[in-house]
């Protein structure tokens, strides 16, 4: 039966030495024998349990769970109870990692890497997110709304080719001019902007509202109060601003 040192068995299964001395003041590996000048003496035996330490680590188990396991030679049984109590928590916390990722990607798009607004602006940040989720029901309103206006024009187009007259289209095209116009009018009663830069959040002028560039959830504007232009965030708008 081939023996090793401390050293020779911390090499054979890719550990260090330090590694293999606390196991064994862990109880989880001893040597088979000491030798005469007091050196700790290990056997293939202790090779394969060092191994089989190894894998339980990587699975996840704590020092605690694999002495258990190794001191009443448990099946694979137990091991697969505890392996499952185990991937359940990674699960858990695997979701609350992506959570919490989630929720930095939200609080950055508030502010710029150049922005110089104290730390404290952070708090107003997480109000401001916790009230945008109230976009969600005005935004929904405002694309079946967009959908109506679309049936409408649509219709009287086909009514158009059908019939071959102008009149039908022409007929619709003030109702869907006047309903874009409430539209337009009702969401910009809805919503503010806050500027990534300073983070305030402010009121754009109709004209400068309708022609800025945007995005289902940003608009280019000018802030005005540090001036810089950004794709700011719509943000609803709360009843002192209305």
């Amino acid at each position: 039966m081939s023996t090793y040192t401390t050293g020779d068995i911390a090499k054979r299964c890719h550990v260090s030495v330090r590694t293999v001395q606390y196991y064994d003041r862990q109880g989880i590996l001893r040597p088979s024998q000491m030798s005469d000048a007091n050196r700790r003496v290990y056997t293939d035996e202790e090779v394969k349990k060092l191994k089989l330490i190894i894998v339980l680590k990587e699975l996840g188990c704590s020092l605690k769970d694999i002495k258990l396991l190794l001191r009443n030679e448990e099946t694979l049984k137990t091991l697969s109870s505890m392996l499952k109590v185990k991937e359940d928590e990674l699960q858990q916390d695997i979701s609350r990692k992506e959570n919490v990722v989630k929720r930095i990607k939200e609080v950055r798009k508030y502010f710029n890497k150049t922005s110089i607004s104290p730390i404290t602006h952070l708090y107003d940040i997480d109000h401001i997110m916790k009230e945008s989720l109230n976009l969600k029901s005005i935004r929904k309103k405002l694309w079946l709304a967009t959908g109506i206006v679309g049936i409408i024009q649509y219709t009287g187009l086909v009514a158009s080719i059908v019939t071959k007259e102008k009149e039908p289209f022409l007929s619709v095209t003030p109702v869907t001019i006047v309903y874009a116009l409430v539209l337009t009018y009702y969401y910009k009663n809805n919503v503010s902007y806050l500027c990534p830069n300073c983070q305030n959040v402010f009121n754009p002028k109709t004209l400068d509202f309708i022609k800025a560039q945007h995005t289902p959830k940003t608009r280019k504007l000018t802030c005005p109060d540090c001036h810089e232009t950004h794709f700011c965030i719509e943000v609803p708008k709360n009843e002192e601003q209305c």
